[in-house]
């Protein structure tokens, strides 16, 4: 008489053939249909744990290994915090803005996001930025395309002959200040009138038709133009930098200057 274990034996063995003979075509294939399902799931699993303990090792000794952001191209950007820097140097620079960080970054600065942990054991720097300039950027057609003024202030408010509106006193002598668009009430030098200015090395300029002209004080300069008279207007050189340079306002450099001329006839 048969045993349970006999039976079971008989069942495994007979369904073992069935499955050979449809899924193989030969109910007395030497190998298991399903032995090579078993054996690639086995080696999966195997490869998997072997991942993720390389994984844990990796992450063990190098903690916080994201480091794209060291290429110094990035806005750097603190997930944890919402902290931006700047990578420059091999330190992290604060910075006081979004439009300084695409005036430093440039037009293809991109930002990323960094995890507290990528950040750490990295040197932090001092801050970078224009204070108080905004966190937006307008976009190219968004752009004013009206003019910018750079004024300065004379000794009594405006320049005479400006057409400036006096500032009662709300500023100081030389003060300069930048408007976008056209202040109201103001006026630009006209016509080929010049201002004389003096810098804050005590060097004097013509203002003269957007263009800053060095005067020469060792020369009779300012009297041959008709400016013998008038006082220099203290400017700052912000001011001065605004101006395209022009050139040296001096006598032309004569040869044979000063020596004797030829001999005229009669």
């Amino acid at each position: 008489m048969q045993s349970k274990r006999d039976q079971v034996q008989a069942h495994s063995f007979l369904m073992g053939r069935l499955s050979s003979g449809l899924l193989m075509a030969d109910p007395d294939a030497p190998e298991s249909p399903l032995g090579r399902t078993t054996r690639g799931v086995v080696f999966g699993l195997l490869v998997t744990v072997l991942l993720a303990a390389g994984a844990t090792v990796y992450g063990l000794l190098r903690p916080g290994g994201n480091d794209t952001w060291r290429s110094g191209e990035s806005l750097v950007v603190n997930r944890d915090t919402g902290a931006r820097y700047l990578y420059i140097g091999g330190a992290l620079h604060p910075v006081r803005n979004y439009a300084s960080a695409r005036l430093i970054g440039g037009a293809r600065m991109t930002s990323v996001s960094v995890s507290t942990a990528s950040l750490s054991g990295t040197p932090v720097g001092a801050p970078v930025g224009i204070p108080g300039a905004p966190d937006t950027v307008p976009g190219p057609g968004e752009l004013d395309g009206g003019a910018w003024h750079v004024c300065v202030t004379g000794t009594e408010g405006a320049l005479p002959g400006t057409g400036g509106t006096p500032s009662g006193g709300a500023l100081d002598p030389g003060a300069t200040t930048v408007v976008a668009g056209a202040p109201l009430g103001s006026g630009a030098i006209g016509g080929d009138r010049g201002v004389l200015v003096r810098g804050p090395d005590g060097k004097e300029y013509l203002v003269w038709r957007g263009s800053r002209l060095p005067v020469d004080k060792k020369s009779d300069a300012r009297n041959a133009l008709g400016y013998g008279s008038e006082t220099a207007v203290p400017v700052s050189a912000a001011f001065l930098d605004a101006l395209a340079p022009g050139p040296d306002l001096a006598p032309p450099d004569l040869p044979e200057r000063g020596e004797a001329g030829p001999e005229l006839g009669g």
